[in-house]
C-alpha cells in the first residue's frame, strides 16, 4: 500500500495455521535498479492480516523523481510459493512509462501450455490475448517489476472457439501488451 511517500507491506494468512513468510519491499526504479530494500521474515497468525514492514521513502525522492518509481513486495511462503506485487507512487498519467520490450517463450505439455515473459523496463498491466479465440489464463493482468520472468499457465481446457491449438498457433495468435503500448495509439 502505497500513501505519499510512504509504502507499507502487509500480508494476509486465511488459513487454519500459523504461516511463515518472508517480505521484501523494494524501492526501484522503472529499469529495475534497485534503490532500497528492506526484507523481514515473521509468522503470520491464522485468520489474520498484519503490517510486515513500512517504509519513508521521502530522503530518497529528492534524488529521484516519483514518476520515475515503483515499489515492488514479494512474499515468499515456506513452501517456495512467491508473490509479487509492485504500485506505484503517482497516478500512472503521470509515470513516464519506458518501453519494456515484453518478451516471451512458450512451452507445451500433454495438458497446458507455459507462457514466460520478460520485460527489459517496467511494465504495467501486461495484458494476454488470442486473436482467434477466447482463453482462460492462470493470470491475465499483471505487472512486471523487476528482471525475474513471470510465467503464466493456459490450460488447454481453457481455450475455447478452436478444435485444437498447437505451440505455432498459440505463437501466431498470442497477444501480450502493457500499460506503455496504449501510449503509442
Amino acid at each position: 500500500m502505497i500513501e505519499g511517500e510512504r509504502a507499507e507491506a502487509w500480508v494476509q494468512n486465511e488459513t487454519m495455521q500459523p504461516a511463515t513468510v518472508t517480505v521484501t519491499l523494494s524501492l526501484k526504479t522503472l529499469r529495475f535498479e534497485t534503490i532500497h530494500t528492506s526484507k523481514e521474515q515473521v509468522v503470520v497468525k491464522p485468520f489474520s492480516a498484519q503490517m510486515i514492514l513500512a517504509e519513508s521513502y521521502q530522503s530518497l525522492m529528492t534524488e529521484y523523481n516519483q514518476e520515475e518509481l515503483v515499489c515492488e513486495m514479494t512474499v515468499s511462503d515456506e513452501n517456495g510459493r512467491k508473490h509479487t506485487m509492485s504500485e506505484v507512487f503517482l497516478p500512472y498519467k503521470h509515470i513516464k512509462l519506458p518501453d519494456p520490450r515484453l518478451k516471451y517463450q512458450i512451452t507445451e505439455s500433454d495438458d497446458k501450455f507455459v507462457v514466460t515473459i520478460t520485460a527489459e523496463a517496467f511494465a504495467a498491466f501486461v495484458e494476454l490475448d488470442l486473436i482467434e479465440a477466447d482463453a482462460i489464463f492462470a493470470d491475465n493482468y499483471f505487472n512486471i517489476s523487476g528482471n525475474e520472468a513471470v510465467t503464466v499457465e493456459l490450460e488447454k481446457s481453457d481455450i475455447w472457439n478452436k478444435e485444437k491449438i498447437n505451440i505455432s498457433e498459440l505463437e501466431r495468435t498470442l497477444k501480450i501488451r502493457s500499460l506503455f503500448d496504449t501510449y503509442q495509439s
